[in-house]
Order: structure tokens, then C-alpha cells, then sequence
């Protein structure tokens, strides 16, 4: 995931004359008490997922407690709660026909990845567990997370039937990150790419994001959680893809005046 590794964390600063390393105190620049960990909405799309995921999700360690609706009853709700994210957006722009179709949501989480393989074997195919703020993450090994808003967090389910495969499926998984990253308008030249195996850098010396996966055997299938995180709005301490979108596209600008 991306954030800042409890209690402290490591970073290059890339416009400096060396590369050195800092530490840093995440809490020096951002707000992250535990206050607003809430309920976690459970959207299924439709009755029978609903009905089977009430009789088998189990209260989390982390997070609780569920509220679970099938998409009609979540589109027809006459007061919804104001969540961050935009679901009504998602639901209706959402093109896959298996992937986020059950969607698990709530504005501030512990951990989207260890509450989703809590569940991971009750869970469909395809299960997205999106979050805006995330205290603590999971990360390589015992490394522990801890990522503000202005990050894009989120959690799924996939599956795995040959086992010659499964080492591949993170860096298939980093390597879509960074190829959804530049399809988007004005970013198919930012600098960010894959330092191996699951970390994603600015300029090959920033971390910006990173994808985990961790997997499950049963009935001669492997149950994949994979979660990934990447740092979009935060300038401080080190970048963000908001910050490279800006530098690029001021530096495209520069050239074409100059010519």
C-alpha cells in the first residue's frame, strides 16, 4: 500500500543535490486519530449475494460492523449518507461484469486489506473494499501503513486456478496500476514506473504506491486478496501523481513555446 510506515518512515527526496534518506513523523503533516471509523456499507448486486453475505460475513477484528443492501435498495435510498467517494457514480459507470459488482465501502478504514481476507473465503469473486483514509495499512511483511485522504486505496478479490501463475499476478497487477495511471488524459508520459516486485515510483527514486497480494488455498483454488495504494493529491513529504501531472504538462508547455 502507500502511506507512511508506523511510527516513522523512509523517503528519498528527489530535488536535492544527493539522494539521502529522512525521517519523518507522519503526524507532523496530516490529522490521523481514529474518530471517524464507522459502519462499512456492503453494496451486493443482487438479493441473492445480499442474502448469502448477511448469513456469512463474521465481525471483523478491525471493523464490525456491516450494513448490507443489494444496488436497488442502495439507488433508491431517500437519505443517503455523504460518503467522499461517489458510489452512485461508480455504479453507474462500472463497465466489468464480475469485478467491484459487490462493493464494500467506508470513509475511513483500518485496513481495507485485512478486513477483505478476514472474509475472503465468504466473499464473491470480484469484491472491491474501497476506502478514502486507511490507519493501518498492510504492507510487506510486519510493515504497517498509514495513508491520509487524497490516496487511492482499495482492496479486491481474484482467483487463481494454476499455481505456475500466481507468483506473476502482482506484477501483472503493478503494471495495470501504472497503465491506468497513463491512459488517463495528459498522463501518458509521466515519469512513474515499477521498482520490483510490487512498488510503484516517481522518477525511480520516490515511492508512490505499491500492490500486495496475499492468497488462500481452497478447494484446489487459490483465493487472492490484492490490495493496492497510490498517492494522488498529497504533495508532502515527498509527490504525488497530481504534482507529476503538473510538472509534465507545464514542461510540455515550455517546449512548445520555445520551438
Amino acid at each position: 500500500t502507500w502511506g507512511w510506515r508506523v511510527p516513522t518512515a523512509f523517503c528519498n527526496f528527489p530535488n536535492s543535490r544527493c539522494s539521502f534518506r529522512k525521517t519523518f513523523s507522519f503526524r507532523r503533516y496530516f490529522n490521523m486519530d481514529r474518530s471517524d471509523l464507522n459502519r462499512i456499507l456492503v453494496i451486493c448486486h443482487n438479493q441473492a449475494v445480499k442474502h448469502e453475505l448477511s448469513a456469512s460475513l463474521q465481525p471483523s477484528q478491525e471493523q464490525e460492523k456491516f450494513t448490507i443492501l443489494d444496488r436497488e435498495e442502495y439507488i433508491k435510498q431517500i437519505s443517503k449518507p455523504r460518503y467522499k467517494w461517489d458510489l452512485d457514480l461508480f455504479i453507474d459507470k462500472l463497465q466489468t461484469q464480475t469485478y467491484g459488482r459487490t462493493l464494500f465501502y467506508t470513509d475511513a478504514a483500518t485496513s481495507t486489506q485485512t478486513i477483505l481476507n478476514e472474509q475472503l473465503l465468504r466473499l464473491p469473486l470480484g469484491t472491491l473494499f474501497s476506502t478514502h483514509k486507511q490507519y493501518a495499512g498492510k504492507g510487506r511483511g510486519s510493515n504497517i501503513w498509514e495513508s491520509p485522504e487524497g490516496c487511492l486505496l482499495f482492496s479486491f478479490k481474484s482467483q487463481v486456478v494454476n499455481p505456475q501463475r500466481l507468483p506473476f499476478l502482482q506484477y501483472l497487477v503493478s503494471l495495470a496500476l501504472v497503465k491506468a495511471v497513463k491512459q488517463q488524459p495528459g498522463c501518458q508520459d509521466l515519469p512513474i514506473g515499477i521498482k520490483w516486485p510490487n512498488d510503484i515510483y516517481a522518477h525511480g527514486k520516490v515511492k508512490i504506491g505499491g500492490v500486495l497480494c496475499q492468497s488462500s488455498y481452497y478447494n484446489n483454488t487459490f483465493e487472492i486478496c490484492i490490495g493496492c495504494g497510490l498517492n494522488v493529491f498529497n504533495k508532502q513529504p515527498t509527490t504525488c501523481i497530481a504534482d507529476l501531472y503538473l510538472e509534465n504538462n507545464n514542461n510540455n508547455t515550455n517546449k512548445t513555446d520555445n520551438n
